[in-house]
């Protein structure tokens, strides 16, 4: 079965070089998709309930030019679109 697996470029948590280019390297079915150069470890992540941390703790703070809810919705269309080509 197909997989697609989401990156971001500033991962300083998880990086691509050490994690998910390696599982790629082991299955030519899997995919990489990286959804953006200053996408980091936390920007999967919901906002959280108490709207008062965003920007204040760093799991619910991303580099100025990331739109977590557009960095979201590609991340989800990536994956329908994956999907479709099964």
């Amino acid at each position: 079965m197909p997989v697609v697996i989401l990156t971001g470029g500033a991962d300083d948590e998880a990086p691509s070089e050490h994690c998910a280019d390696w599982l790629v390297s082991q299955n030519d079915r899997f995919h990489l998709h990286c959804l953006g150069g200053h996408v980091g470890h936390y920007t999967f992540l919901d906002f959280p309930s108490d709207k008062s941390l965003i920007g204040k703790a760093d799991i619910f703070s991303d580099h100025e030019s990331v739109d977590r809810r557009k960095v979201h919705e590609q991340a989800a269309e990536t994956v329908i679109q994956s999907l479709k080509t099964r």
